[in-house]
């Protein structure tokens, strides 16, 4: 394949690296410290712009954080043209919530393609959320979660509808 390496870029033999913002190693991905730093230091939004930019960073990590759709909503709501931006308690426990969520993230397995995988899906009036695990010595092991909030017309949907909307 005539592949070039640089040295000076390469690590050999380790246990676990850097790499697009994750640690790394045998065992899964990690979030990075340093992101989840950035994100616990962040003072609270006081406008649009500063909303939007703690959403792309969340979204960044959004794969680690259980339900982060229903856990986002009290800020997220705030992007809406038709909500007048306050950043009130709620939008506050809400970006408390995932702050406290980053720092509790857990390791994200490595998928074993020799294993089963288990899809585990709920669904709420106004969210879905699905996570993605794998049984290894009788422990389920997260590997992914995903979650969604609802439009209008989706949360109409009966409670089946929704699952069949999360395993989508």
């Amino acid at each position: 394949y005539k592949i070039r390496l640089n040295p000076h870029k390469c690590v050999f033999c380790v246990g676990s690296g850097h790499l697009l913002g994750f640690v790394v190693s045998k065992d899964g991905i990690r979030l990075d410290p340093c992101k989840v730093q950035a994100i616990i230091n962040l003072p609270p939004p006081s406008n649009l712009l500063q909303i939007q930019k703690l959403q792309g960073k969340a979204n960044f990590l959004r794969r680690f954080i259980p339900n982060y759709a229903e856990l986002a909503k009290g800020y997220t709501r705030l992007l809406k043209k038709e909500v007048p931006f306050v950043w009130d308690q709620v939008a506050q426990a809400s970006f408390d919530a995932l702050k406290d969520s980053l720092m509790k993230a857990s390791l994200m397995y490595a998928p074993d393609y020799q294993r089963d995988f288990n899809l585990y899906l709920a669904a709420a009036n106004t969210t879905i959320t699905m996570v993605l695990v794998q049984e290894v010595d009788g422990i389920e092991h997260p590997i992914y979660y995903l979650s969604k909030n609802l439009n209008d017309t989706e949360s109409k949907y009966s409670y089946v509808e929704k699952l069949a909307l999360a395993a989508i």
